[in-house]
């Protein structure tokens, strides 16, 4: 936790190699880990970024400028961030019941 430094974290709700890699038994138990380690983040230096998904990379590819969460794309959320302006995408943690189009 070092005001001086910023954290960025982004990743598919549902990355399946990263879910694979570390164990957990399904999407959702992952989801729930990535929302643990959004929330043990200080929220003045850090933001997240978690598109629905079970892809694993989007940095280099054109989904960069295509994947979207609330109409911001990783390419938008990452020029906000090294500006200083980090965020949280979604917001808040999308129901169980809400449809996932609802958050892309």
């Amino acid at each position: 936790n070092n005001p001086n430094r910023s954290f960025g974290l982004l990743s598919y709700n549902s990355d399946f190699v990263i879910r694979a890699f570390f164990g957990f038994p399904g999407a959702s138990a992952f989801e729930d880990g990535l929302y643990a380690v959004r929330a043990s983040l200080p929220p003045s230096n850090s933001g997240t970024f978690f598109p629905n998904g079970d892809g694993h990379t989007f940095l280099l590819s054109p989904e960069f400028y295509s994947t979207r969460v609330g109409g911001t794309s990783v390419a938008d959320w990452t020029a906000s961030f090294v500006a200083g302006a980090p965020t949280d995408l979604p917001a808040t943690r999308p129901s169980v019941a809400e449809p996932l189009a609802a958050v892309e």
